[in-house]
C-alpha cells in the first residue's frame, strides 16, 4: 500500500511539473515574408582566357640569320613597318636560288609587318638562324602581331552544361586581373567535338567581346564567362526556400497568412529560378505574407 501511494504521488508530481514547464514555454510564432520584385538570371559558368581574335605570325620568305631586330613586345606598329633584317648565308646548294629570288624581288631580306597592331611576342634574337616557310617546314616566326582592340574569350564547358547553351547567347566576362569590371560578349562558337580532360569531356567555346572601352586587356589573361541561359527582369518572386511541394501531386505551394498566425495553403505557378529566388507567375500577390 505504501509503495502504491508513493507511485501515485510521484506520478501526480511528475504530471504537475510537466504541465508547469509546458505553460512556461512560449507559443510557436511563425515568421512571414512577402513577395518582392527581382531580376532573376539563370546562368552557367565557363573558365578560359582572353586572346586576340586574330593573331598573325610574321615569318621570313628567305632563310638566313637575324642581323637586326627593330621592335619589342608591347609596341604598336603599323602595316609595312620594318621588323627585322636578315643576312643571307650563302651555300653551294641554295646560292643560285637565293640570288635569283632576290633579283626578281620575290625574297626580301627586310621583314616588315603585314598588319597594324601590337607586338605580342618576339621569339627570336639577333644571331638566330631563321628558315623560310616551304612545303616541308612552317618557317621560323619572327614576331606575332594582333589588334588588341578585338579580343575574344576562349574557354571550355563541361559536357553536363553544353546541352543548355547555344550560339548567340549573351556572356558576361570577368577578368581576374581587372577588378569590378564586366565585359559584355556574345557566344559565337561551340565545338562540335569534346576532348577528355581530367576524366571529363570538355567542349571549347568562343565569345566575341563587344567593347573594351579604354581598358587594356593583356592577351592570355585568365577570365570567367557567365553564360546567360535565361533572364526575367522585375518579376514577382519569393525565396525558393519558402516553397513546399505536395507529397502526392508534387505541386508547389506556400502557406499564406489569413489571420493572426493562421495560414492556408495556396498553390503556385512558378517560373525560372536562380537557386535563391524563384519567379511566381500566379498564386500569390505582392501584399501576401
Amino acid at each position: 500500500t505504501v509503495i502504491l501511494l508513493v507511485v501515485i504521488v510521484a506520478s501526480f508530481a511528475t504530471a504537475l511539473i510537466y504541465l508547469w514547464q509546458k505553460n512556461q514555454e512560449d507559443p510557436i510564432t511563425y515568421a512571414t515574408e512577402s513577395p518582392s520584385e527581382q531580376t532573376i538570371v539563370v546562368k552557367t559558368m565557363a573558365t578560359g582566357n582572353i586572346v586576340p581574335k586574330e593573331e598573325v605570325l610574321i615569318k621570313p620568305n628567305v632563310s638566313g640569320v637575324i642581323q637586326d631586330i627593330y621592335i619589342e613586345a608591347g609596341e604598336y606598329i603599323k602595316s609595312g613597318d620594318l621588323i627585322a633584317q636578315i643576312r643571307v648565308i650563302p651555300n653551294v646548294s641554295s646560292l643560285t636560288s637565293a640570288k635569283n629570288s632576290i633579283a626578281g624581288k620575290i625574297a626580301q631580306t627586310q621583314v616588315r609587318a603585314t598588319i597594324s597592331g601590337m607586338v605580342l611576342d618576339v621569339p627570336v634574337k639577333v644571331g638566330n638562324q631563321v628558315i623560310e616557310a616551304n612545303n616541308f617546314n612552317e618557317g621560323t616566326s619572327i614576331a606575332s602581331l594582333a589588334d588588341v582592340n578585338k579580343m575574344i574569350f576562349e574557354g571550355k564547358v563541361d559536357e553536363s552544361e553544353v546541352g543548355k547553351i547555344k550560339e548567340q547567347l549573351p556572356l558576361e566576362i570577368t577578368v581576374g586581373a581587372i577588378e569590378n569590371k564586366k565585359f559584355d560578349a556574345v557566344l559565337d562558337y561551340i565545338a562540335p567535338k569534346g576532348e577528355a580532360e581530367n576524366g571529363a569531356i570538355q567542349f571549347e567555346i568562343k565569345g566575341s567581346i563587344k567593347s573594351i572601352d579604354s581598358t587594356f586587356i593583356r592577351a592570355g589573361l585568365s577570365a570567367n564567362a557567365s553564360i546567360i541561359l535565361d533572364k526575367a527582369e522585375n518579376v514577382l518572386a519569393i525565396r525558393e526556400a519558402l516553397v513546399q511541394y505536395d507529397r502526392d501531386t508534387k505541386q508547389p505551394y506556400v502557406e499564406v497568412e489569413v489571420g493572426n498566425q493562421k495560414f492556408e495553403r495556396r498553390g503556385l505557378k512558378l517560373g525560372i529560378s536562380d537557386g535563391i529566388f524563384v519567379e511566381v507567375k500566379s498564386g500569390v500577390t505582392k501584399s501576401d505574407k
